[in-house]
């Protein structure tokens, strides 16, 4: 007999510490979602707007019922300052099952492109 389950709530980390997230920077986000039957669909949002899955690696469960992760691997630039990138789960058999969770980023310029004047600090054309 097949029972539908929902998905847990996923969680989200980093490869990279936080003080490292700089312009240039290539990064993988890693969204796990533990549960759900059959194992959850996944997709990775920035700013509400669904990311193609090009950048995106699915890591099926090795057991019934074990964790779902996503890959998603992404170059920042410096309009990724406050960007919101979201993981959604949901098990496609369940209405109303969807799951999700975010995270913000605070990219560092290039020091290279960094310029201050009257303690405006301002990012290629973004003010920091």
């Amino acid at each position: 007999m097949f029972s539908a389950v929902s998905p847990g709530v996923p969680t989200i980390s980093l490869n990279t510490p936080e003080e490292d997230l700089k312009e240039d920077t290539v990064i993988q986000f890693n969204c796990s979602s533990a549960g759900g039957n059959p194992p959850p669909l996944m997709a990775w949002y920035r700013n509400g707007e669904i990311l193609p899955n090009t950048s995106i690696v699915r890591v099926p469960p090795t057991t019934k019922f074990g964790t779902t992760s996503s890959i998603l691997t992404w170059q920042l630039t410096h309009a990724d300052f406050g960007a919101n990138f979201s993981c959604l789960a949901k098990n496609k058999d369940i209405s109303g099952s969807l799951v999700e969770n975010s995270t913000s980023l605070l990219v560092k310029c290039k020091l290279s492109y960094l310029t201050c004047v009257n303690c405006i600090c301002l990012c290629g054309d973004r003010t920091k």
